[in-house]
């Protein structure tokens, strides 16, 4: 989920819904798309099935949508490093004292 518009390489405005957060808040979804990221390696990847919500404050990843799309997920010594189904460093992230994982 994010509120970057611009970050889509592809949105469908169409999608429509909303998201229930922990503290019983909701959002309203304004679409959902695909956005590419560089890796860490330089590559680029793809995150598919991205909501954009523009009220967010802050980007979501969801670790369930990780993993349902094949992704490998490993926190260990407070560094969460995701990986791809080839076993490809997507991002490595060490937690803020917040107890966050932030990608710049």
């Amino acid at each position: 989920m994010t509120s970057s518009k611009a970050a889509f390489s592809e949105l469908d405005g169409n999608v429509t819904g909303t998201v229930k957060f922990g503290d019983s808040s909701r959002v309203v979804i304004r679409g959902r798309g695909t956005i590419i990221f560089r890796c860490q390696n330089s590559e680029h990847r793809a995150l598919t099935d991205v909501y954009y919500i523009p009220q967010l404050r802050s980007s979501i990843i969801s670790i369930g949508q990780l993993d349902e799309s094949g992704s490998e997920v490993l926190i260990k010594d407070v560094v969460l490093r995701i990986r791809d189904q080839e076993q490809r460093l997507l991002a490595k992230v060490k937690r803020t004292k917040n107890r966050l994982y932030l990608l710049d």
